[in-house]
């Protein structure tokens, strides 16, 4: 299957995009991914190709030496436009190409012919859409989480939540307190920030601590000093997940890799669809609040909507 996929360069949606070709690529469906950056294609060419291509039958410079795909995709407000202008224009070559958004589109449902929509944005029940719980990405659960190895991801502020750093250090101590509770030799936790954690969090002297001696099981990774692909990793290994609720996507990876899922209060700003997708993960028990106290009980829920959205697509596009 040979895919276009247009990006607008945000990292979260080219994971997005990942997942969807991985979950294919298991689904033993060969794919071939080819990624044109959005900026590269301008609107007023593309509609000037689409208008004028009955006379002249001519693509954008950037794309004819590209193979002619049988799915163009999308992710990004900015990138629908473009998606379905592509498609218009390569209709004329390939009377099957199909086009697919990863998100709600911001244009009609109807101009598209496939949409991956997660629940919390509240997709309209139509032919075409499938409906996710959450974003895909490109985890699986590979079956090597290691006992009594708990992860903390600390997110930060954003526009829908504060940063409290008395009350977080509060439920870090309580989560701090509880591993060592187990007293098992091979309990161990991990701590690690992100690009949103605030630079002086580090600094505290609870956080400080926690780098020293007092706590041998303990160990705190600043997110600069991860590469690329390290929590992916740790996710794998880890059996228990503290996450920030802010971190929205990292509850879903984390939950999408088998890990107990655990959450960590953050003030909220305002209360919208994101903010109510958490509260709808804690209603189905698909994590956990910070109060229940139960350390590596054992106990996952594993989301694996990559591959459904793999097998969806494949099927619609047989069909």
């Amino acid at each position: 299957m040979q895919i276009w996929y247009i990006s607008d360069g945000k990292a979260g949606h080219r994971a997005q995009m990942l997942g969807l070709t991985a979950g294919l690529k298991r689904q033993s469906c060969p794919v071939h991914l080819t990624e044109i950056v959005v900026q590269q294609l301008s609107l007023l060419t593309l509609i000037t190709c689409w208008l004028s291509f009955w006379l002249f039958k001519r693509l954008p410079a950037i794309l004819t030496l590209l193979p002619i795909p049988d799915l163009i995709t999308g992710v990004g407000h900015r990138t629908h436009w473009k998606v379905l202008l592509i498609k218009k224009i390569l209709r004329h070559k390939n009377h099957h190409v199909k086009s697919l958004i990863l998100m709600q589109p911001s244009l009609p449902v109807g101009w598209f012919d496939y949409l991956i929509i997660p629940r919390h944005d509240h997709p309209p029940v139509k032919p075409g859409i499938l409906v996710t719980e959450g974003v895909l990405n490109p985890l699986v659960n590979e079956k090597r989480h290691q006992s009594g190895r708990n992860l903390i991801l600390i997110g930060g502020p954003s526009k829908r939540h504060g940063w409290s750093e008395a009350g977080l250090i509060i439920q870090l101590q309580q989560v701090v307190q509880q591993v060592i509770a187990q007293q098992h030799a091979d309990e161990q936790l991990i701590l690690t920030t992100s690009r949103r954690t605030p630079s002086e969090f580090l600094q505290q002297e609870f956080l400080k601590k926690l780098s020293t001696a007092q706590y041998p099981q303990v160990t705190v990774y600043p997110v600069e000093q991860t590469p690329t692909g390290w929590l992916f990793e740790q996710l794998q290994l880890a059996s228990v997940v503290w996450v920030t609720e802010d971190s929205v996507s990292m509850l879903y990876e984390a939950l999408t890799a088998g890990c107990e899922v655990h959450l960590i209060q953050m003030p909220r700003l305002k209360q919208d669809r994101i903010t109510c997708a958490v509260d709808d993960l804690l209603a189905q028990g698909l994590v956990k609040s910070l109060s229940k106290k139960a350390i590596d009980s054992g106990h996952t829920i594993t989301l694996n909507e990559a591959d459904r959205a793999a097998r969806w697509l494949i099927h619609h596009l047989q069909g």
